[in-house]
Formats: C-alpha cells, structure tokens, sequence
C-alpha cells in the first residue's frame, strides 16, 4: 500500500462548500476538521439531517436569546433547541453555553446571521466505527417542555444521576415496602429513538406517575417483573445483569427497603430523598463511545432537564444535587473545556451542585510532559494497538502563558516515512489509497479550550469491512521542535479509548510507551507514584479532563483496609485550595475494600442483585448520599450548620473537604504491620493533595 503526507493551510479538510465558512470561526473544533478531513467516516458519514453542536455564546448573549431569534426569524430548517434552552427554569435565564442540533447549511450561516453571536462550538456526535449508524432522527419540537406535577413533602434537596444503565424499577428506588410507588420522580430516556418528548426533541421522559403504571401492571403477586417493566419502556441500557448508572444511583441514594439499620448509624428515612434520572443517548444498542465527543450535548441537556423538573415537583428554591461519575483523559487541564465551563456557569446560578469523579487513568499511561529548549526537538513515543476498531487520539496542549505557538510537528508512522515538519495553521493527512490514515491539525487555539492544540487522530488499526485502509499498529513517533527564544513546555494526553464491560470488542486503548518509565516498585507491585524517574511519561495530572473547574466537587478514591490510594486513582498537581487554577481532587471516598477484594458492593440491574464495583465512579455518588443527608457544614455567611448542598461552587467544595480527614500517624499505628513500611514515596501518595485533595471521608458501611 503507497502512502504519502499532504500539508496545506486551506485543502484537504471539512467539505468544499464549506471551508471558507467555517474557517471565519476563530476558535474552531479540531475534531471537526478532523472530521471532515476523514469524510466524517468514523463519525456515521457527511451528515444528511441534524447533528448536536455544544456552544458557547459570545460575551453578553444567552441561549434564552438565541432560541428566541431562532423562533422570530424562522431558522428552524438549520438550527434547533430545546425548551431547556428556550424556556430556561428559574435562576438560568442568563446562561450562555447551550446545545443545539444543526444542518450542514448552519455552517453558511456564521458568518451572515451568527457573526456575533457565537464564541465557539463543538461537535457532539460519537464514534461510531465498526457499528451501526443511528437512524433515528431529533424532531424539532416549538411547544415548551410540560410542567411535571409538583408534589408536598419532598424537601428542597433532588439528587440527580446523569449516567448509562439505571434501573428504575429496582428495588432500593421504591418509595414503600411494598413496592407500589417509585421515589424516581422522573427519568429522562435519551436513548429511545420512538417517542420523542414535545419540548425536548429526543427520547421519552417517564414521570412518577408513568413508572408506578409500569410496575403496577408487571406486578405478579408481591414481586415485580422488572423484565417487563423494561420492555413496556422499551428501555434496553439495563438488559445486563450489572450496568454503571445503577449502581452509581445505588450508592448515591438508594435504600433497601427490608435491611435494618446497621449498627453506629443512623437508620435510613422511610421515605429517602426523591431522585432524577437521565440515561445518555447512545451510538447504538450495542456499542458504548469512551471518546467523550458526545458528553457535552449530553451532559448539558440532561443537567439542565434535572434543575428544570426538581423546580417544577419540588418548588423553585429546591436545589438540584447531581452526581456526573463519567471521565475522560485528554483535555486542557485547566478548566477551560467546553463543559467545564458549562457546568460552573450551571453551578453560579445556585440552582445545581455538581459532583464529579476524578478519574481512574493514574497507571494507563496516557500522559506525558515535555521541556524543549529554543531550536531543539524531542520526541514522544505512542504505543497503538492492533484490532483496535475505533480510532486513536493524542492532543498535545501547549503552555498558554507562552503565547503564540512557536513549535512543528512531525508524525513518524512506525515503518513508513516521516511527514514535513507541519507549522501553525497547517492541516496534514497520511493518505493510502485515497483513504485517511492519520491527521495532524495544528490550527492553534481552539474550541476545545483557552490553551493551544495539536490534534493527532489515527485511522482505526483494523477493519469490519474489508474496503477501508487501516492504520499499522505499533509504535508512531511524534516530535516536535521549538522555534520560540525561550524554553517550550508540552503536555500530552491520550484520549479514552477502551471498550466498556459487557460489550463487544471495538476500541483499545494505546498509550505513551518509554524504557525508562518505572511500572513496579519494590514489591513488585504497580508502581502508582512518579517519585524521581526521569521519565517524560507522568502520572502527575492525570485528573479527568472534566474535573479541573472550579466549581464542581471532585472525589478520588482511597481503600478501606489499609488507608491506601487506589493505584488506579487519578493524580493531580499540587496546589493550594482556593488558587485560581484548580487541579486535584477535593477529598477521596472508598472505592475498594482490600487489595483482594475490589470495589464497593452496589446494586445489580435487578432487585436482589449486588456486585462489587470498582473506580472513582464508586467514590463520587457516595459523598453526594453524605451531602444529600444533610451533614453539618461549615459556616457560609448565612449562619451555622448550612447545608452542603445549598451554597454553591466553591462552598461546596469547602463543604466536601470539611468532611475528609487526613491519615494522621496514629492512624497509621492501627494499620497492619506491612503497611506501617512504605517508603516516603508512598506515604506521599495517601498524604499529597494531588491525589486525596483534603484527605479520606470515612466509610459509611460497616459491611465488608
């Protein structure tokens, strides 16, 4: 197979129609370049209906706004939003970043009707290589989203679960013994392509009321048939005898209706706080993308459903407690990301708190830090997999606060011919045989944060169709030299690619590789801390990618038996809280037993059903139960005792980080004998605010 590179500033990427349109945007999504530079291959093909875009408006606009010259001036045939946008609830009338589902003829439009108006966007459509393709359609809706019915004596806390897999219909989520009524007041489907909700476009919203009908009707003697509560909904996310949505709405707030109370605590309420729902809109039935484009769409549709139905079943001062247990690992790494920005502007307005794992990607590999002197190069090894079905993706971010990008690239695949060096504001492609191998978009600054990026994104490294060229596996080297006067710093992160438990083989996750990096320490276990390698591959600033704003609580996890990090929990930089740049957790919770016993127990998809479930996702929606219960906080000006879920940002982190505590050394004296020997390196580890922010929250559950 001949290959060969092609740089230019201006061909070989997105459609020709649109070139000239879409590069007037100034910030643009490289992965929409990426995209068009593919012919969108692995995105389902060139777009022929609507696809999602998450936007940020330019300074002084809202979304309230723009769905309003939406409406007056007929732009309905290109773009579309939601009545979560249009008719925002109370407390988010002057919110900026929105979603909405667009025409390829929206991009002839922003630089006429929307100059102004848009700061940048970015794609929200999913890896679908090696699958099928999504038919189903969103159905623009004008009609405003129905109130749902408000309902006395739910307290002015909701806890909301934004996740894949949750079984509704489980036990610990009855509101009664017996079983008749659900404490789930609403559950928002995205996934079902058959019954699109007026005011929201796409899939079915089931209140209360629609989900004690369904188990009602399944009812067979003093049981439910969950089976057939499911099927009526045509809800298929929980077919599996585990899913991650259910157990993570397990630990934040489920309640077994028959277990008494343990002992040392206090015994559950009869009637636990109500709950919110909103399974994520998939690629399809059976695949799951680990890339994260999709998350943003997702993410702020479903945030912004749950502080609009809590404010119609519970009054407009309820606020709305969300627990987001997702990760990715690519990103800026400074809080400037599409969503994070999104979910702090959410969080400003008082109406919602966010809790957010801090990711499980500590020992992937999948991060690695260069310092380039002027007019020298260096290099980074990236270690592909074969029978990986999906593509790869490295983004290397570059320092901001040294201006302007003074640095080339250079792709060196393994066994073939290295590019040109690539400079700014050039896009390369490595065709064979007409098809797209690899793409280099070195445009600068862009959609995906303040910083700048280099996107490199590789073609998959196998194929289900026999007719598309492959990407070879093995080791790509990618360099880069520094043009600047001064010393250049480089971050790199790999992004997420690994196949979800459960599902067929597609993507496989690749990684940094270099000879140097330490993988065990002396006990031969896997080495979880950087200590003094000299290896350019980090564990520092691993953090997931959507967790380094500033307003979100961000939990790592720790093991119950000896006190230890979780080696998987993600790492990262130390600061100190309440710097303007927020990098590490705030706190950690119990994400493992022992070391031979993983995970914390959590609830399967059916009553009766329980499995062990491991990684920060566990870690998160414990500490939201915490704050849900209403524990003791510090004072936030508005007298003693307030409640951690009703200040917002930064005070509930200072809410979460009052609840942890330190391995001080008589801790440490209790532990076993082994444990009492770790040399300072790991010690670090279990103390560093990089990896448990304030320290542990102790075990609620005396169960082992």
């Amino acid at each position: 197979m001949s290959s060969q590179w092609d740089v230019d500033a201006t061909r070989g990427w997105l459609a020709p129609d649109t070139v000239g349109q879409v590069a007037t945007v100034p910030r643009l999504d490289p992965y929409l370049v990426w995209a068009g530079a593919t012919g969108w291959v692995d995105l389902g093909g060139v777009p022929q209906g609507r696809f999602p875009i998450a936007i940020e408006l330019a300074r002084g606009k809202t979304a309230q706004e723009l769905g309003g010259l939406i409406e007056s001036n007929d732009w309905e045939g290109w773009i579309w939003m939601s009545s979560l946008y249009r008719h925002p609830p109370k407390g988010l009338e002057q919110t900026r970043f929105c979603a909405a589902h667009v025409t390829r003829e929206f991009f002839a439009h922003l630089n006429t009707d929307l100059i102004g108006l848009i700061e940048r966007f970015t794609l929200g459509l999913p890896i679908v290589t090696g699958g099928p393709v999504r038919t189903d359609q969103i159905v623009p809706d004008p009609a405003p989203l129905a109130s749902a019915p408000s309902r006395g004596g739910l307290g002015t806390v909701v806890i909301g679960v934004c996740d894949d897999g949750i079984a509704f219909a489980h036990q610990h989520f009855h509101e009664d013994r017996e079983g008749r009524k659900t404490r789930v007041e609403c559950f928002w489907n995205q996934d079902d392509p058959s019954n699109p909700t007026a005011g929201l476009g796409y899939g079915r919203e089931l209140l209360k009321s629609d989900i004690d009908t369904l188990m009602d009707a399944a009812r067979r003697g003093d049981t439910i048939d969950e089976d057939a509560v499911y099927r009526q909904a045509n809800y298929t996310a929980v077919a599996r005898r585990w899913a991650h949505g259910t157990a993570v709405m397990d630990l934040a707030c489920g309640v077994h209706p028959l277990r008494p109370a343990k002992p040392r605590q206090q015994p559950e309420p009869e009637f636990a706080r109500p709950m919110i729902g909103v399974q994520f809109r998939l690629p399809g039935r059976t695949m799951r993308d680990t890339s994260g484009l999709w998350l943003e769409v997702q993410a702020l549709d479903a945030i912004r459903y749950i502080v609009a139905r809590a404010h119609d079943i519970a009054g407009s001062d309820c606020h709305a407690l969300v627990n987001l247990s997702y990760g990715y690992i690519a990103g800026p790494h400074d809080g400037s990301s599409m969503l994070e920005c999104a979910l702090d502007e959410l969080i400003d307005t008082r109406a919602c708190s966010i809790v957010i794992p801090a990711g499980n990607s500590n020992l992937a590999r999948c991060h690695g830090t260069r310092f380039i002197d002027s007019g020298k190069e260096d290099s980074m090894r990236w270690r592909v997999p074969p029978d990986c079905v999906t593509p790869s993706f490295v983004e290397i971010w570059l320092d901001p606060e040294q201006g302007d990008p003074q640095v080339q690239v250079k792709i060196e695949p393994p066994g073939g011919e290295a590019s040109p060096w690539i400079s700014l504001g050039n896009v390369a492609k490595l065709t064979g045989d007409e098809d797209t191998l690899c793409t280099v978009v070195h445009r600068g600054r862009g959609a995906k944060g303040e910083a700048n990026m280099i996107l490199v994104a590789l073609a998959p490294t196998v194929t289900r169709d026999g007719e598309r060229k492959v990407a070879p596996s093995g080791n790509w080297i990618i360099w880069l030299k520094n043009t600047a006067s001064a010393r250049l710093t480089v971050d790199a992160w790999v992004q997420r690619n690994e196949t979800p438990d459960g599902f067929p083989l597609r993507g496989r996750q690749s990684r940094f590789d270099d000879d140097a990096y330490p993988r065990f320490d002396r006990f031969t276990a896997e080495q979880d801390y950087d200590g003094k390698t000299p290896s350019w591959i980090r564990r520092e600033n691993t953090i997931n990618s959507i967790a380094t704003g500033r307003g979100p609580a961000v939990i790592a996890g720790w093991r119950k038996s000896d006190g230890a990090t979780a080696p998987y929990s993600a790492t990262g930089i130390d600061v100190v809280f309440g710097a303007p740049q927020r990098t590490g957790p705030d706190a950690s919770a119990v994400s493992e037993r022992s070391v031979v016993r993983a995970g914390v127990i959590a609830a399967g998809t059916r009553s009766g059903s329980a499995i062990p479930f491991e990684g920060t996702s566990a870690a998160a929606p414990q500490v939201v139960r915490l704050l849900a219960k209403g524990m003791p906080l510090p004072q936030t000006g508005k007298g003693p005792g307030q409640m951690a879920v009703q200040p917002p940002g930064s005070n509930l982190r200072h809410a979460v980080r009052k609840l942890a505590k330190r391995l001080n050394p008589a801790a440490q004296a209790s532990l076993p004998i082994r444990f009492k020997t770790f040399n300072p390196d790991e010690y670090a580890r279990r103390q560093a605010e990089r990896n448990v922010g304030a320290g542990h929250i102790p075990s609620q559950d005396d169960d082992d």
